[in-house]
């Protein structure tokens, strides 16, 4: 089963929308990998790898955390494409 996700979708995804599959489609789209995340997470990439396939469901704390590290990445992406400035406006 395929997931479609948009980076724009990550903004809106809260902690209580968060699903195995779509953490590692938006990791795919960002380029960022399993072990990339899990360190930044503080996770075990083998954790991850069990939330990524709906094996373990994460707990709300970890969960977050992902969320977390996914936004910051984004805003990092959209900083270096010229898409926004630091403060979050867009670039005219």
């Amino acid at each position: 089963m395929t997931t479609s996700v948009s980076v724009s979708s990550v903004s809106d995804m809260s902690v209580a929308q968060l699903s195995g599959s779509r953490v590692r489609a938006i990791r795919e789209i960002l380029q960022i990998s399993r072990a990339e995340l899990a360190d930044g997470v503080g996770i075990a990439a083998s954790y991850l790898s069990h939330i990524e396939t709906g094996i373990k469901r994460p707990s709300p704390a970890i969960a977050r955390r992902i969320v977390d590290y996914l936004l910051v990445a984004v805003d990092q992406g959209l900083i270096a494409y010229g898409i926004t400035d630091d403060s979050g406006e867009a670039v005219a």
